[in-house]
């Protein structure tokens, strides 16, 4: 499966790379639409076979309600 470059990937104000997680993370500066290409990104990635029961959808929300609500 080949995914193409995510809307939050444009910018690097918007996201962080957790090293621990293997992961990107969104920064309290990424606009709604990245938020929404974020969680369409990882949706992608939790539907493929290649998903890592680790990583929930779950987490993606709770973390961008947690950054949105800092601001």
């Amino acid at each position: 499966m080949l995914l193409e470059k995510p809307l939050f990937l444009n910018n690097p104000e918007w996201y962080v790379v957790d090293d621990e997680k293997g992961r990107y993370l969104l920064t309290d500066k990424a606009p709604k639409e990245a938020q929404q290409s974020y969680i369409e990104f990882y949706e992608t990635l939790e539907n493929s076979r290649w998903h890592s029961q680790e990583f929930k959808i779950k987490d993606i929300n709770d973390y961008i309600v947690k950054t949105t609500q800092d601001k």
